[in-house]
C-alpha cells in the first residue's frame, strides 16, 4: 500500500538549507503561489499574453522592471520565502531579522537561490529549453 505524505514531510522536501556569503545558514523554500502572483504582477507590463519565448526586446525591458522595481522585488520574495531565521518587514525583534539587518550580498545570494529552487532561475530556463522541439 501506497503511503500517503504528511504535511511536515511535504513542508521539508519544499525546503533547502543555504550558505550565505556572510557564513550564515538560511532555510529557504520554494515560491509559494501567492508570492509567485504578487512577483508576476511586478514584471507584469512585459510578459507576453501568452507561454512563449520573450522576445530580446522583452527580455530587457524585464531587466529594466527588475532594476527599478527591486525593492518591491525583495519585499514580496524574501519573507515568503525564508523559513529560517524568521524574516520580515517588521523592525528586529529577538526571534525575527528585519529585511533591513540583511547585508546586500545575503540578499542577492537568497534570491538567485530562491528563484533556483522555486524553477524561475537562468539554470531551470535552460532546462526547460533543451526539453523544447526545435
Amino acid at each position: 500500500m501506497v503511503e500517503v505524505t504528511t504535511a511536515k514531510e511535504y513542508r521539508e522536501k519544499m525546503t533547502k538549507i543555504v550558505t550565505l556569503p556572510s557564513g550564515f545558514n538560511f532555510r529557504i523554500r520554494k515560491m509559494p503561489p501567492l508570492a509567485l502572483a504578487k512577483l508576476m504582477s511586478i514584471y507584469d507590463e512585459a510578459l507576453p499574453a501568452t507561454g512563449r519565448e520573450l522576445t530580446p526586446e522583452e527580455e530587457e525591458k524585464m531587466k529594466e522592471i527588475g532594476k527599478r522595481r527591486f525593492a518591491e522585488i525583495i519585499k514580496v520574495v524574501i519573507p515568503d520565502c525564508i523559513v529560517e531565521p524568521k524574516v520580515s518587514l517588521n523592525p528586529s525583534s529577538e526571534d525575527e531579522l528585519s529585511l533591513d539587518d540583511l547585508a546586500a550580498d545575503d540578499i542577492f545570494k537568497l534570491l538567485d537561490e530562491i528563484m533556483e529552487f522555486s524553477g524561475l532561475g537562468e539554470a531551470a530556463k535552460k532546462a526547460r529549453e533543451s526539453f523544447r522541439k526545435k
